[in-house]
């Protein structure tokens, strides 16, 4: 919810207020930093289902858990873009209605360019994660930077031709709060493929190290299952 409403926010001071793309991009750095830094030991920090997806497919969840996740995903960022239609002005509605969706830009790129690019932001973004975050050899305080550092050059490349949405379930919250289903497809199957390719590659390139260490987690986690049944 927190990372969908205050980017939404964000998109909004970016039109009416007339910042530049290098603060906004900035801008999504912190955010994302911050709240990946905050949440890991909480939730994995999973605040997009390309990344949730990508760990099912590559089995660091299981199926049943990443579907409930993705479905919490999807009602935070639907109850978000409300709240940012309900809390600001008619006014500066009115005067984002013809060039954005509630903030988020109507670009005019064609579909395809769409599609392809929102894939190469996911693909990178998902592959940071595993790389900075999954990976046991990464350094461990900088994975939130790592992160919001890839966010921080996707927004800088493709806000201006895409909007940089490089999350399904925000587009699918502004399509159904904002009433405008212009490019939804693609922005949902470009970021799912993207994401879920970039989870593939991740998972593949990480160390024999990193690999032993989570079949270790999911062993120890049996383990304790057994001594706890046993107990009773």
């Amino acid at each position: 919810f927190l990372y969908i409403y205050m980017t939404g926010m964000c998109l909004i001071q970016a039109k009416t207020q007339s910042v530049d793309r290098a603060s906004l991009a900035i801008a999504n750095f912190v955010i994302i930093a911050l709240l990946q830094w905050s949440a890991k030991s909480i939730s994995g920090a999973q605040f997009n289902p390309i990344i949730t997806g990508s760990l099912i497919v590559s089995k660091h969840i299981k199926l049943a858990k990443g579907a409930i996740i993705m479905f919490i995903q999807l009602i935070a960022s639907i109850f978000a873009i409300s709240l940012i239609k309900v809390s600001n002005p008619s006014a500066v509605l009115a005067e984002l209605h013809d060039t954005t969706i509630l903030g988020f830009p109507m670009v005019e790129t064609a579909e395809i360019k769409v599609l392809i690019l929102e894939a190469i932001g996911a693909f990178f973004l998902v592959l940071a994660y595993y790389a900075l975050l999954i990976e046991k050899d990464a350094p461990r305080a900088l994975y939130g930077a790592g992160i919001g550092a890839v966010a921080f050059v996707d927004t800088m490349y493709l806000f201006n031709k895409t909007g940089c949405s490089l999350n399904p379930t925000r587009s699918i919250a502004y399509a159904l709060v904002g009433n405008n289903y212009r490019y939804l497809a693609m922005y949902v199957v470009g970021t799912l493929v993207g994401g879920l390719l970039g989870g593939v590659v991740g998972n593949a390139s990480l160390s024999e190290k990193a690999d032993k260490t989570i079949e270790r987690a999911k062993e120890d986690k049996l383990k304790r299952r057994s001594a706890a049944i046993k107990r009773m």
